[in-house]
């Protein structure tokens, strides 16, 4: 069993992943991710009149992960700390198969995000941040749409209770 919890304080975005059953479960293995930026933005900062306004920030690649290397265990709780722009929600996306990383590997309970993607996706997935489409939700409703997204079928009521006691917050649906 894995859950995924996202909490937001203030600048810092705290991504707590729980394991439970006792061996390691997870390795990152020299993970990097470069986001390019847009050859005609490039292309265009040569042009002096756009150049002034365009920052070598805004033209650069920007590299969100340079090398994480990481093993977790089961029967542990993983917390990525960091800053904001430090890779965390780049490591989630990879994790879970939505990026696919520029170089090194994931592998979750033996199955690796490079080459089993599909299979990574449908063991793990993430909850967004902050509930953009659907802010009036209760937790259970939330587990109940992201459940039929994620596996194609309405989760029974008893498994949402379950899944929501696991994390301690049946109070809140």
């Amino acid at each position: 069993v894995v859950v995924v919890v996202v909490v937001v304080v203030v600048v810092v975005v705290v991504v707590v992943i729980v394991f439970v059953d006792g061996n390691p479960i997870l390795r990152l293995i020299g993970l990097k991710k470069v986001f390019r930026r847009n050859a005609f933005i490039k292309l265009l900062s040569r042009c002096w009149p756009i150049r002034r306004w365009l920052t070598e920030e805004k033209i650069a690649d920007k590299a969100a992960l340079n090398g994480l290397f990481l093993t977790a265990s089961n029967s542990n709780i993983l917390c990525v700390l960091g800053q904001n722009g430090a890779g965390k929600t780049t490591t989630m996306n990879i994790l879970t198969g939505s990026l696919s990383p520029c170089e090194g590997d994931a592998i979750f309970d033996g199955v690796s995000v490079v080459y089993q993607p599909d299979r990574i996706r449908a063991m793990l997935g993430v909850c967004p941040q902050f509930d953009i489409l659907w802010p009036h939700l209760s937790a259970a409703q939330h587990i109940a749409i992201m459940g039929a997204i994620k596996t194609g079928w309405i989760l029974p009521r008893a498994t949402i209770d379950k899944l929501l006691a696991d994390v301690r917050l049946t109070h809140v649906c």
